[in-house]
């Protein structure tokens, strides 16, 4: 068995012009790692919780205490102890890039740039970037394993959302994904598992890996070059970057654009070589 746990990163809605970039990534890895993901990410987390807990608070890890990439970079939340403490925050960011560098993991993503994708499109964004993250999932599990099936999990949003992505799973069952080729994602369970974050250490390691994409994409393409993330977008990638699928030799298998006439700056890819 194979477990996707899937997140997304920016928003689709074409009118949001401060989200220019939209990531859907998947972070892979087999049943027999579970354990492991797991000890790890309590390890990490109890160590993050000693670095940001005021005096007041208990040594135990509180019981919703996750990894949230948003809630870090901005400094809410439980990680509202890192406002005016870079050196900090910086310890933090390095903690949780650091143990996903040594996770059995593989990593594939869909980057759609907004203004390209509804130049062609008056479709469902969203939709397009979840078919085709399905089908590079399926990809794999089909090469690396041709007896063992996925199974997808993902934050849940609400029942509106939560539902369509179900019914969209049912739905590649039967007519494949329509992108003009008929694929059919033989090797996914058609019931995606979804659930809340705070309870799967996968899907806040999902959060980390697609934040991290996205802001590394927004660099490489000169938007909002004066944010403060940007300076360590970079390094940290290089951190994660042995991990994605297929590493050193990335194709549209690990990292999509779309559409295809996209132009992808040469230097996107310099952390890859």
């Amino acid at each position: 068995m194979y477990f996707a746990y899937i997140d997304e990163s920016g928003t689709p809605d074409p009118k949001d012009v401060n989200n220019k970039v939209f990531v859907l990534a998947a972070v892979v890895m087999q049943e027999k790692g579970l354990n492991y993901l797991n000890t790890e990410s309590t390890k990490v987390k109890q160590e993050i919780w000693q670095l940001i807990k005021s005096k007041n608070d208990s040594d135990d890890i509180p019981h919703k205490f996750e990894i949230h990439m948003d809630h870090i970079n901005n400094k809410r939340g439980y990680y509202k102890s890192l406002r005016n403490d870079d050196k900090k925050w910086y310890e933090v960011v390095n903690k949780i890039y650091m143990l996903i560098s040594g996770l059995f993991i593989k990593i594939m993503a869909v980057i759609i740039i907004k203004e390209d994708f509804y130049k062609l499109y008056h479709s469902d964004l969203s939709k397009w970037a979840f078919e085709l993250l399905v089908e590079r999932i399926n990809r794999y599990v089909r090469e690396d394993g041709s007896d063992e099936f996925g199974l997808l999990v993902m934050d849940s949003v609400d029942m509106k959302t939560d539902n369509e992505k179900r019914n969209q799973i049912v739905e590649f069952m039967t007519r494949g994904t329509g992108h003009g080729w008929e694929e059919y994602p033989e090797q996914i369970i058609n019931t995606p598992f979804i659930v809340s974050s705070e309870l799967r250490n996968g899907v806040q390691i999902a959060d980390a890996v697609v934040y991290l994409i996205r802001w590394y994409t927004r660099k490489v393409y000169g938007l909002n070059p004066k944010a403060f993330f940007h300076q360590y977008s970079t390094d940290l990638m290089k951190f994660i970057a042995p991990r994605f699928y297929k590493y050193p030799n990335l194709g549209s298998n690990t990292i999509k654009f779309f559409p295809t006439n996209t132009q992808v700056p040469n230097s996107f890819w310099s952390i890859f070589r």
